[in-house]
């Protein structure tokens, strides 16, 4: 389930990213077999030493995704890791839609966001407040690494 939930995040991100048209149902099929095919765990790596640069419209997703993250954390007292679940989602599909990069800076980021996907979606199936609470330092982590590899 959880395999079949990545790679339906990894071709949302794979289409979106490319052109904007609509595509048929056979195409959209062909193109998640291909993302499984592709699919990579490559490491995180900089731009010569410096953080890669995203587009400025992606940038807003982002923040406001770790903002709802961050206020979660300082607030004690919310244990609603559900909701918390559906901003990021949210926040991660604009952020999917928003995308207009290309290159190498394109694909590192996908090395990135395909397992914060991952997490967010793990998040929201989360059947305890425990497992919620693993997931969350884990997104964490995740976070501090785009802001490690991404400007």
């Amino acid at each position: 389930m959880k395999k079949t939930l990545f790679i339906f995040l990894s071709a949302l991100l794979l289409l979106a990213c490319q052109n904007k048209e609509t595509k048929t149902e056979v195409e959209k099929e062909k193109q998640l077999v291909e993302v499984k095919q592709t699919s990579s765990t490559s490491p995180l790596y900089l731009d010569n030493g410096k953080p890669w640069k995203i587009n400025e419209e992606m940038k807003p997703h982002v923040s406001k995704g770790e903002e709802a993250f961050k206020t979660y954390i300082d607030n004690e007292e919310d244990t609603d890791y559900k909701n918390l679940s559906q901003i990021l989602t949210d926040e991660n599909n604009k952020l999917i839609e928003s995308c207009t990069m290309t290159g190498e800076s394109h694909d590192v980021l996908h090395e990135w966001l395909a397992p914060h996907l991952e997490l967010t979606a793990a998040l929201k199936s989360a059947e305890n407040q425990e497992e919620a609470d693993k997931i969350i330092q884990k997104l964490n982590i995740s976070f501090k690494e785009f802001h490690k590899y991404f400007k």
